[in-house]
Formats: structure tokens, C-alpha cells, sequence
């Protein structure tokens, strides 16, 4: 199925020709009969090098364009070829009314198998799956490599039958025998690897073929199938779903428009003393769609998420983030003025991301111990070897970082063993029960008086009345931040707030 056209153009050689023949007429008209044979032998030669030259160029690009389509480690076509032959093959659906499937194949765990074993054994498994799923994909059936850790199949289903469950059946049965495939362990030789995989389907009819929707079900397909513990197949259906996967993916399409637009705004909430005076001020990123109005960030964010986008978005909000601070720092005349910014777990685990920082805050003109990284217990659960050199790389640049959400999830002495934070957010849902939730006051007692003990700075979020200020002054909390105080605004309206 997957064929990669040589496309060879045959106007050069066809000019040669013409050209030799007219220049051979002109030397039968215009040399002497002595120089003749000569001057023909010539050209002649002269014609066999061009061809021959032309010969080679043309081959030349048509293995350029070959291995253009082929990712380099496997030997399979790559994403774009993929891409293509699922838009050729939406249209011999559309003509001839030929259903098909696509599935993607997911390595499990495949980040934590490159950080255990190194990227030169993680290549050698990729290289393994890919010939192990070379002997199972049926012969007329395309595979390629779709990303770091993901496989393609496309599937003919022509002349399995019309009925949709039946289709979705044998696309089901099929996929199962993929996963069947990875029990037996990969053997790399020198080793032996116990890889899984989870596979997504997406059975597209005639009537319904267009890539942006097939990989709009893929997406949901292999969410679920990663989600599921039992079963590691998922076959994408519109009934069950609803419109909530095609509503998702929709806002993540926005989402990219946005950030190519510049629509992305960065409001400011100050960190307070209890006298009112500025510590620093958290950047928290705002989306004002034009259809939809205000979206969450908790939202978008989870989109960006799920879509990996949340590197280059990241990168745009802490962006964003240093030049809104910037102007609120000099319009204010505050150069002690602290920013605190939050990075993600998937952020977290780029090993690229000290490096991208610190150019940004080089750029920008902003020392990095003027910068508060706050961080998410889920960060630190799901820590690999990247997120523990980035952590390692930030300490020694001189950031603080605090942990974030403090006693929402896990909260065990571990994390901030592991993370040694500088300061430590109290979560606002203890903060607001202050008065009304005995516990949830014992909870801020125990919370302030280990962080004194460790010598931790303490941060209490969602300090919305005076009352609740009070309460928490008592148990010795000397930062605050919320709506008693300042609610977020945009730099310009802040720093009119400020004046």
C-alpha cells in the first residue's frame, strides 16, 4: 500500500536530443566532408555524457525523495508519508466505497524504559517493535513510524462486509493480535525488554473520510486505550463518546491558532506580607476565545496536555510571563520584586528546559534568583532522570522552588526530601475551611510548624477576608495571596491598582 513514486522527470533528456539532432544537422550543413565524422563522433560523446549525468541526477532525487518519506532508524515511512496515504486512501474510500482503519500503535512507558536504559537501547527496541509489527501487519496493509514512540497501521477493510459493528469487530480482533504480539519479551541481544503496547482504532466509512477527523478519533481511541487497565485496545466510537473528543480537539486547533496569533494574555496576583507588601507576584496565563469567551486555564492547559503542545506553550507563557513582570517591575520601581511561575510535569521532564529558561531570562534581562518555580506534587511523583537534572540545573542557577498545592495530594515528608523546596503553597481548600473545619485548622498548624522547623518559606492561597488573614497570622503564616488582597489583573491594570 505504502509506495514511495519516483516521480522522475523526462523533459531533460528529450531536450538532449533535439538539441544533438539540430547540432548534428548544422555540422552536416556546415562543416566540411572531412570534419564531419569527427565533429558527429564528438557530439556524439558529448550527448552520452549529458544523458549519463542526467541519468545520475535523476536518481540522485529520486533517492532524496525516498528517504525523505523513511525515518531514518527503522527503515518505515515517516509521518508525512503516513499522512498522505491516509488522505489517498479517505479517497479511494470516498470513490469506490472502500472502508478502512487506521490504528495507532503506543510503546507504554517508553520514556521511563530511555531513562533506565539510555536512548542507544530505547533505538535498538524502537528498531525490535518496528520488525515485530513488520511480521504481524498483513501484506497489502501500511505501517510507519508516526512519532518517538508511536506506530501507524493502515488497514484495508474491503470485503469484510457492510455492517459497522462487523467492521469494528475485525479492526478490534486485529489490534488484539497486536498487543498479543509484545508478551514474548524483545530480545535486544545483549538484553531482554518486556515492552507493551496500547492500540487505538479509528474504523472510518466511506461517507465520514477526512484526516483531520481520523486523527481526531485516533487521539481519543489511544487516550482510552492508555487509560483502560485490562484492556489495552480501543476502538473509537462517536456514540459513545458524544462530542466532547471532537469538541477537545477543536480547542486544541484554537489553542494553536491562539498562540500563533499572540492571543494569549499573562495576569499577575501579588504574593503579600501581612503588613501588604509585595513579595512577588504569580503569572497565570488567560485565553479569551473569540466564540467561547474566558477558557479556564486548568482547560486549556489540559488540552495542551493531552495534545503535547505543553512544551511550546510553556515556552510562550514563561515568555509572556518575564515581560509582563518586567514592566511591572520598573513601572513600580520594585527591582526586589519576586516572579513565581509554574511549570508543568510534562514540562518538568523535557531535558531541554533549563536551557530554553535560561535564554529566555537572559533575553528578557531578569537575574534567575529573582525566579520562583512552583511545582506540582504529580511532578515530583512522576520524576525521571530529566526532571531530576532540570530540578539539579535550577538549584544551582540560583531559582527558588516551591512546592505547589501543599496538602491536596500526596504531601509525604518524600516529596520534599526529593525536592528540597524553598517555599511551600498551602492549598486554598484549607485555607477557605479556616473557621468552619476544625481539622482543616489543625492541618495549617501542622503544616506552618514543620515548615518553620525545616526553614521553609510558607504560603497560604485563597485568603479571601480579613477574617481569614487573622486566623492565619495566628499560626504564623507570613505570605499571603488572594482576593483579599488582589484578585489577578493584567500588568497595566495592576500597576494603575498599584499607583
Amino acid at each position: 500500500m505504502f509506495r514511495v513514486p519516483p516521480n522522475l522527470p523526462i523533459r531533460r533528456p528529450l531536450l538532449l536530443l533535439l538539441v544533438a539532432a539540430a547540432a548534428a544537422i548544422a555540422i552536416l550543413q556546415l562543416q566540411p566532408p572531412g570534419q564531419q565524422l569527427l565533429a558527429l563522433a564528438l557530439l556524439l560523446i558529448l550527448l552520452l555524457v549529458l544523458l549519463r549525468q542526467d541519468r545520475q541526477q535523476q536518481q540522485l532525487r529520486a533517492s532524496a525523495q525516498a528517504l525523505s518519506q523513511r525515518d531514518p532508524l527503522t527503515g518505515l515511512p515517516n509521518r508525512p508519508h503516513f499522512l498522505q496515504e491516509i488522505d489517498r486512501a479517505a479517497e479511494r474510500a470516498r470513490s469506490s466505497r472502500r472502508p478502512f482503519a487506521v490504528l495507532f500503535v503506543d510503546i507504554d512507558q517508553f520514556r521511563s524504559l530511555n531513562d533506565t536504559y539510555g536512548h542507544a537501547t530505547g533505538d535498538r527496541a524502537l528498531i525490535a517493535v518496528a520488525e515485530r509489527l513488520r511480521h504481524t501487519v498483513r501484506l497489502g496493509d501500511g505501517l510507519a513510524r508516526y512519532g518517538d514512540d508511536e506506530f501507524a497501521v493502515l488497514m484495508d477493510l474491503s470485503g469484510i462486509g457492510d455492517g459497522e459493528e462487523l467492521l469494528r469487530a475485525h479492526a478490534h480482533q486485529f489490534a488484539s493480535r497486536l498487543v498479543a504480539q509484545f508478551r514474548p519479551a524483545l530480545d535486544l541481544g545483549d538484553t531482554s525488554l518486556d515492552v507493551g503496547v496500547s492500540v487505538g482504532v479509528s474504523v472510518m466509512r466511506p461517507e465520514a473520510t477526512d484526516a483531520a477527523s481520523i486523527l481526531r478519533q485516533l487521539d481519543g481511541a489511544i487516550r482510552q486505550a492508555k487509560a483502560q487497565r485490562h484492556e489495552r485496545v480501543a476502538v473509537f466510537d462517536l456514540t459513545a463518546s458524544g462530542d466532547a473528543s471532537l469538541d477537545d480537539y477543536q480547542l486544541f486547533s484554537d489553542l494553536k491558532e491562539a498562540m500563533r496569533q499572540g492571543a494569549l494574555t499573562m495576569a499577575f496576583q501579588p504574593l503579600v506580607r501581612g503588613d501588604g507588601q509585595w513579595w512577588s507576584l504569580e503569572a497565570l496565563a488567560r485565553w479569551q476565545h473569540p466564540t467561547r469567551g474566558f477558557v479556564p486555564p486548568d482547560r486549556f492547559i489540559a488540552v495542551a496536555e493531552r495534545y503535547r503542545l505543553m512544551g511550546e506553550l510553556g515556552d510562550q507563557i514563561f515568555s509572556l510571563s518575564l515581560q509582563g513582570f518586567q514592566a511591572i517591575r520598573q513601572a513600580l520601581r520594585l527591582p526586589g520584586l519576586r516572579l513565581s511561575a509554574n511549570i508543568s510535569p510534562s514540562q518538568l521532564s523535557d531535558p531541554e528546559l533549563h536551557q530554553r529558561l535560561a535564554a529566555m531570562l537572559a533575553e528578557a534581562g531578569v537575574p534567575p534568583q529573582l525566579i520562583t518555580l512552583e511545582i506540582t506534587e504529580v511532578s515530583i511523583l512522576e520524576r525521571n532522570t530529566a526532571t531530576e537534572a532540570n530540578l539539579e540545573q535550577f538549584r544551582r542557577q540560583g531559582y527558588r522552588l516551591a512546592l505547589d498545592d501543599f496538602g491536596t495530594g500526596y504531601s509525604s515528608l518524600s516529596l520534599l526530601s526529593t525536592l528540597r523546596p524553598d517555599e511551600i503553597k498551602i492549598d486554598k481548600s484549607f485555607v477557605m475551611a479556616l473557621g468552619s473545619d476544625a481539622m482543616a485548622e489543625q492541618i495549617v498548624a501542622v503544616i506552618s510548624s514543620m515548615a518553620r522547623h525545616m526553614d521553609l518559606q510558607l504560603v497560604a492561597e485563597g485568603v479571601e477576608d480579613a477574617a481569614t488573614l487573622g486566623a492565619l497570622q495566628q499560626l504564623g503564616i507570613p505570605l499571603f495571596q488572594g482576593y483579599h488582597f488582589q484578585r489577578p489583573l493584567l500588568p497595566e491594570a495592576l500597576i494603575a491598582a498599584a499607583a
